[in-house]
């Protein structure tokens, strides 16, 4: 396992185990001496959704739910990340990796029809969130991966 040397927390002392995963493979990926891909995180993270795990045990939460709580924890771990490091970079290319992945499942989100990853659906309205957000008001903390994101959003 790689070390952890950017430090990076979860802040939460209870998460639920699908956001604790989803830490998990972010910090797998973004320490500098990592050796997991950005394919392979992508495709662990995809995993994740809630029509593609096997969870039996428990009833699993609506893609909207899972959407939301995935991409807050992209911008949480962002913010985390000094606005000068490789891994700032690196959550970028995670999210066109993601966004290249050839597994087209369309959803219905806020009455619209939308592609899983290809149109990445709720990331503009949550980082729309973290740029409103009142402890943001410092643009200082506004990390540069969070603007290359939302430009992601828009670009067609």
């Amino acid at each position: 396992m790689p070390s952890r040397t950017l430090g990076l927390k979860l802040e939460d002392d209870d998460p639920w185990d699908v956001d604790q995963a989803i830490f998990d493979i972010l910090v797998d990926v973004l320490e500098p001496d990592s050796t997991l891909s950005l394919q392979e995180a992508a495709l662990k993270l995809d995993a994740l959704f809630p029509t593609k795990r096997s969870e039996q045990e428990k009833p699993k939460e609506t893609p909207e739910s899972f959407l939301w709580e995935f991409w807050g924890r992209f911008v949480k771990t962002a913010q985390q990340i000094p606005h000068d490091s490789p891994a700032q970079d690196q959550l970028v290319d995670l999210v066109l990796a993601l966004k290249s992945l050839d597994n087209p499942q369309t959803l219905e989100i806020w009455g619209r029809k939308v592609q899983l990853w290809t149109d990445l659906p709720l990331l503009g309205p949550e980082l729309t969130e973290a740029w409103n957000c009142e402890s943001c008001l410092d643009l200082r903390i506004i990390p540069p991966a969070l603007m290359c994101m939302s430009s992601l959003c828009t670009a067609r």
